[in-house]
């Protein structure tokens, strides 16, 4: 039995976005439909998060990850809103379509409680 040998993906190079371009537009010609495009939507420049790295009490992160689980939301997002409604910059009894006002007000008390301050 003959088989036929495997394309060289490592060896292929990458097609352009200029390609890319004139790709989708033949399609859009030839068949009459747009493609719709992939990946995760573009944000404002201001939704735009920063990548950091940062220490925290190990009691905070487990404290943050069960009230993401409680709340369906990641512990990250519960970190970040606690930050922002601490500076003020949102609205501390809603934000998006949930309240947050289980980990938000009070929160110092809950915290401390958990710590055993």
């Amino acid at each position: 039995m003959n088989q036929e040998p495997e394309f060289p993906f490592d060896q292929a190079r990458k097609v352009t976005p200029e390609e890319n371009q004139k790709f989708r537009a033949a399609i859009s010609e030839q068949f009459g439909l747009e493609l719709k495009k992939r990946g995760r939507p573009s944000k404002e420049e201001e939704e735009k998060y920063e990548p950091i790295s940062i220490r925290l009490h190990p009691k905070i992160l487990v404290w943050a990850k069960k009230e993401a689980e409680k709340q369906g939301i990641g512990y990250q997002t519960v970190i970040n809103e606690l930050l922002l409604a601490q500076i003020g910059r949102v609205d501390i009894n809603l934000i998006g379509d949930r309240p947050i006002y289980p980990y938000v007000i009070g929160m110092n008390q809950a915290i401390d409680r958990y710590l055993d301050i």
